[in-house]
């Protein structure tokens, strides 16, 4: 199956849509964390992050 230009340009654009107010919703419906609690919650998030990135790059990467 061969896609267009305008097919693929219009699948990343659907993504990107997707993605955007699914961000905003989060953002605006989590509650903000406590003063004591953000750096445990930052590190959290940190190693949440590095593992989503990883698995990103080892879906995308050839082989």
């Amino acid at each position: 199956m061969e896609l267009s230009q305008a097919e693929i340009e219009c699948d990343v654009a659907i993504g990107l849509e997707t993605l955007e107010h699914y961000i905003f919703y989060w953002l605006t419906r989590t509650e903000p964390i406590p003063e004591g609690e953000r750096d445990a919650a930052h590190a959290l998030g940190q190693r949440r992050f590095d593992y989503f990135i990883e698995q990103v790059l080892r879906k995308i990467s050839p082989g």
